[in-house]
């Protein structure tokens, strides 16, 4: 019993020693763009998804699970939302490591993407690496120039998670009833997307 005791006691210390997230996190906020490329050529909207350094630093993911589910509540919402989302993370513009080298930027987005696992889906290509560089494993990262970074992935790993990731996209579709031919031909665009990043970093 004392030692019971005492153990819970250690855990109730340091419990409340841990820093505790401030009362307002800040608001995740979404602005659209008008931007070239995407799913079906031409102009598209890219969907800017801003979250805030104390959402990333606590781990605090509900907001940006909660809207990136609402922009996939309908067979309507997933086609208008396909391949439009960028994500931007606030407070590190003074960190010189990518954003995705960040520790609790790793965390926080393998957290969002075991929460939305066709997260694939939603993702202009041009923000893949953001995502891959948090969830597998960087074998080499080379700074190529006015501001291009070369990222070698862990190559198993990498084509595993893409390939779970487009599964999953795909059970997403079907279950909403996303219309067959539109469906399809969604899932295609991401697919030939997903292959020319598998293919860039393969080359290396």
């Amino acid at each position: 019993m004392g030692q019971a005791k005492q153990r819970g006691s250690y855990e109730h210390r340091l419990a409340a020693a841990a820093p505790k997230p401030p009362k307002e996190l800040g608001t995740v906020s979404r602005k659209t763009v008008k931007m070239s490329g995407g799913l079906g050529g031409g102009e598209t909207s890219a969907e800017f998804i801003s979250i805030p350094r104390a959402h990333v630093e606590f781990c605090r993911t509900e907001a940006v699970v909660s809207l990136l589910k609402s922009m996939v509540g309908s067979a309507q919402a997933i086609l208008k939302h396909a391949q439009s989302i960028v994500l931007c993370f606030e407070g590190y513009d003074s960190d010189a490591r990518e954003i995705y080298q960040v520790p609790e930027v790793s965390q926080f987005l393998k957290k969002v993407c075991a929460q939305c696992p066709w997260w694939i889906c939603l993702l202009r290509p041009e923000a893949y690496v953001v995502v891959f560089g948090a969830v597998v494993a960087i074998m080499q990262l080379n700074k190529a120039g006015a501001g291009r970074v070369m990222v070698k992935f862990d190559t198993p790993q990498l084509e595993r998670t893409a390939q779970q990731a487009m599964q999953d996209a795909a059970i997403l579709v079907r279950d909403a009833g996303v219309d067959s031919t539109a469906g399809t031909r969604m899932l295609n665009a991401v697919h030939t997307s997903v292959k020319g990043f598998l293919r860039n970093s393969a080359g290396m």
